[in-house]
């Protein structure tokens, strides 16, 4: 870390209002130690991330372990970064809002809010319930705060739940609340996002730790359809029409539906069987593929249903027989063999003799009998209805419109896959 990386931090830090979390993948500078410390000082909770790589043994390095345990001691909260094992970055969550990312290797600094894509997953490392077991330096009487609560995504004035049990303190202070006992329930109305800091100290010690409740006005579910581009070999956004949820993909293509739901208590993908709010999965469709996301929130409950359409190959077409239009409605035709034109055209020109030209008819005659019998039999008939057009179609109107309950505006989306042949 330069000397200019450590300026911008401490100027980030400054300005923090609640809580700041804070990761390195290497040593921490004194400086930015010192602001932590002053941090503390004003009441604002500090989590510092270490990185498993840097030591924290007292005989190689005790003038900086001894900096790290006086956070601690002053209300500071150390944690083993191993989720941040791969990251190349110095990151700095601020209340929770904003983030400093700082790449290590090129220097170059952003500044991430909630309406940026990185913010989630930077957010969600950050997490520390996940990673409690992960504290570093405890010893025997040290203050341990355990909180707890409900929710932590909530609907806009709702009712919030919680409770906290601290163990070791001589006093308990609550954001709002004031002074507390060592345990203890208690409830709010939450109308935007809010964060809460507990107080708790001894005669050794103080520790700070803060906790925070999200708003949210609904779930949210997002989702991508993908399939494998034979080509490239990568997988592309099939297009969604009309953004009714209805994907059409190739016969023997790999698709890949990609989901992530936001702002909820609980999800649920099928015929995934999965309750994971990230996830993804890839596999080949075989005539139609039904999957439904649904999300709760507080008794809030949101769903996308999304239909893949596998289309078969090829289409039934086929240039040496003339289909008249008549076809596709009651599948009467006029087999227009090329073989008939041919026998004109040789005895317009006099170019056959009687006997040859009366042979040639008799095949002809026979081929097409020929045909018209194959073209009347139960093999002919089950390669229609999977390779007509308008049979197709036909069939995946039925499907489509029954899975989405006969909305009405479906059927414009039906009729618009036929782009897919065009």
């Amino acid at each position: 870390m330069n000397e200019q990386d450590v300026i911008h931090i401490r100027e980030f830090v400054a300005a923090a209002k609640k809580s700041i979390k804070f990761y390195n993948n290497d040593r921490l500078p004194v400086p930015l130690i010192e602001s932590f410390s002053r941090l503390l000082e004003k009441r604002i909770c500090v989590d510092i991330f270490i990185n498993q790589n840097v030591s924290l043994k007292t005989k190689k390095d005790p003038f900086y372990v001894y900096k790290l345990i006086g956070l601690t001691k002053s209300g500071g909260n150390l944690y083993l970064g191993k989720q941040f094992e791969d990251s190349k970055c110095i990151l700095c969550l601020r209340d929770y809002a904003e983030v400093l990312r700082i790449n290590t290797e090129s220097h170059k600094i952003e500044l991430l809010t909630p309406d940026l894509d990185d913010f989630d997953s930077i957010f969600s490392l950050f997490d520390k319930v996940h990673f409690s077991l992960d504290q570093l330096h405890q010893e025997i009487g040290d203050i341990a705060i355990d909180f707890s609560s409900d929710d932590k995504i909530l609907l806009k004035n709702s009712t919030v739940h919680f409770g906290w049990n601290v163990q070791n303190a001589t006093s308990v202070e609550i954001d709002g609340i004031g002074a507390v006992d060592s345990s203890g329930y208690n409830q709010f109305t939450i109308v935007q996002d809010q964060i809460i800091n507990i107080y708790a100290t001894n005669e050794n010690s103080i520790k700070i730790n803060s906790f925070y409740f999200a708003v949210a006005e609904a779930p949210r579910i997002y989702y991508d359809v993908q399939f494998l581009n034979p080509s490239s070999k990568q997988f592309v956004s099939l297009p969604e029409d009309s953004g009714k949820g209805v994907f059409g993909v190739s016969k023997g293509n790999k698709v890949r539906v990609i989901w992530e739901v936001k702002n909820a208590q609980t999800c649920r993908i099928e015929p995934f069987d999965s309750a994971e709010f990230q996830g993804q999965e890839e596999f080949f469709v075989e005539g139609t593929f039904r999957l439904e996301i649904s999300a709760a929130l507080q008794g809030m409950n949101e769903s996308k249903r999304i239909i893949i359409q596998e289309f078969p190959v090829p289409i039934f077409e086929e240039s040496m027989i003339q289909i008249q239009p008549g076809f596709l409605q009651n599948r009467l035709i006029e087999v227009s063999d090329r073989r008939y034109g041919a026998l004109e055209f040789l005895e317009e020109k006099g170019v056959l003799g009687e006997g040859n030209l009366i042979n040639l008819r008799s095949r002809v005659d026979q081929a097409s009998e020929q045909f018209e019998q194959r073209f009347q039999s139960l093999l002919f008939e089950d390669f229609y209805k999977k390779h007509s057009i308008t049979r197709v179609n036909n069939s995946i109107f039925e499907r489509v419109t029954d899975y989405f309950r006969n909305d009405s505006s479906i059927v414009e989306v039906v009729k618009s896959m036929q782009r897919y042949y065009e």
